[in-house]
């Protein structure tokens, strides 16, 4: 939770645009367990964004939680480019991962045009993140 909403805010001061995080309910602890992350993040901030960086680009203290049922053309575009975007990153850590049909076409398009990258181009620690 802490680098996407870390990540998140600074997209958006680039922009100077604010925005809102609406995950897909998965019910019970786990939604829990997302929201109370969350606000762990907004109150205390990440080693780059301040809470108040946080609070003022996304207002909302509480994440928007919506089911697959509710046809959610955003939760939608998610389902599609996740699983490839989450291959290639691993493909990029040497793991034993194939990349399918769908992902070669994909991956490319990301790389791209979509994945975030810093001023002089690089999309690794911007775009892209590792955790250990």
């Amino acid at each position: 939770m802490e680098i996407l909403v870390e990540k998140y805010v600074q997209w958006l001061e680039r922009k100077n645009d604010f925005g809102d995080i609406m995950p897909e309910k998965r019910r019970g602890k786990k939604d829990a367990d997302l929201q109370r992350a969350y606000e762990e993040v907004r109150q205390a901030g990440t080693r780059y964004v301040t809470p108040d960086q946080i609070c003022r680009r996304i207002g909302a203290n509480v994440l928007k939680f919506r089911g697959k049922r509710e046809n959610i053309t955003g939760l939608q575009i998610c389902d599609l480019i996740a699983h490839p975007s989450h291959m290639w990153v691993r493909s990029l850590q040497n793991h034993a991962v194939r990349l399918g049909p769908y992902a070669q076409r994909i991956v490319p398009i990301l790389k791209a045009l979509k994945y975030d990258r810093s001023h002089d181009g690089r999309i690794s620690g911007y775009g892209v993140k590792y955790l250990p």
